[in-house]
């Protein structure tokens, strides 16, 4: 599994109003894929294609895309590793 799929994959579940960051590892329960989405998340909020916001203490978790572009993230992402 590759983080360009994951960035893909997140991109897909994200909507204006968010998404909740659980329901983006719920498609596969794997260990790697767990960990790859949770690079990919990490990877989108420092490049500023998405924004995670908890909305009070110990709240669910939203991450809402910033001007997401797939293609210009999946790019970004390889440039950099």
């Amino acid at each position: 599994i590759y983080i360009e799929d994951r960035i893909k994959y997140i991109a897909t579940c994200l909507t204006p109003d968010g998404a909740e960051f659980s329901e983006l590892f719920a498609d596969d329960p794997r260990r790697i894929v767990i960990v790859t989405t949770f690079i990919a998340i990490l990877e989108l909020a420092c490049i500023g294609q998405i924004r995670l916001k908890q909305h009070s203490i110990f709240g669910k978790l939203w991450v809402y895309p910033a001007n997401l572009n797939i293609e210009e993230a999946i790019k970004i992402y390889a440039e950099n590793h």
